[in-house]
């Protein structure tokens, strides 16, 4: 079992996560994860105007020879000022994915790949309503930039961690490599090892009774 930090607004003290609560994945399918969801994580739809596109004359520029001038078309070419421009973006949207087992691993990867390099700590977060209360937490805990995951039934708790400086709030359920990559620290609420238990909790099988055949 792995041991970490758990953090309070005034102590701290060590406990040790339940087995498979992080597991190590290839750094190749992290750095794939990490670039599907930065990419998904903006529109990508800017479009530049091409010659085609641009409002002005068609009328040529001078006449073709006997000028001592390079030779050229409109003012719509590209090495004018308000010309059409070249090799721009086309505001043709782009969408990866990952499979729901790739982003699982990629999930437990990342978080392993914090907790070796000692930039995962849990934080306990009852009776914190305020950003007072939640930034003296953060303090407490030493991270300079941080992620915070919030379980479900904490989540009304998330509005006490939105206004601090350099914080970034999401839910447990919708982490992923990217966030957790892009901060110094992740600080996980420690109910969230509750929910992981309740899910791992293997379901009792129903007895079914056999028909029997005369």
């Amino acid at each position: 079992m792995t041991t970490v930090q758990l953090y309070t607004q005034k102590s701290s003290s060590e406990v040790k996560l339940p087995v498979g609560f992080s597991k190590e994945a290839p750094l190749s399918s992290i750095a794939q994860a990490f670039h599907v969801y930065r990419e998904r994580s903006h529109t990508g739809l800017p479009m530049v105007q091409t010659r085609g596109m641009v409002s002005l004359t068609t009328r040529k520029m001078y006449k073709q020879k006997h000028t001592g001038n390079a030779r050229h078309s409109s003012a719509k070419a590209p090495i004018f000022v308000g010309g059409g421009v070249t090799h721009g973006p086309k505001g043709i949207k782009t969408t990866h994915t990952l499979t729901k087992s790739l982003r699982k691993m990629t999930k437990s990867g990342s978080i392993a790949l914090k907790i070796a390099q000692n930039e995962f700590a849990l934080i306990d977060i009852k009776g914190i309503n305020k950003t007072k209360e939640a930034s003296l937490l953060i303090k407490n805990t030493g991270a300079r930039n941080a992620v915070v995951a919030l379980s479900v039934k904490n989540w009304a708790q998330a509005k006490a961690f939105r206004n601090i400086a350099n914080v970034s709030v999401f839910p447990w359920e919708t982490m992923n490599a990217y966030p957790m990559l892009t901060h110094h620290f992740l600080l996980v609420d420690s109910s969230v090892l509750e929910v992981e238990k309740a899910e791992k909790k293997p379901v009792a099988k129903k007895a079914v009774a056999k028909k029997t055949t005369k």
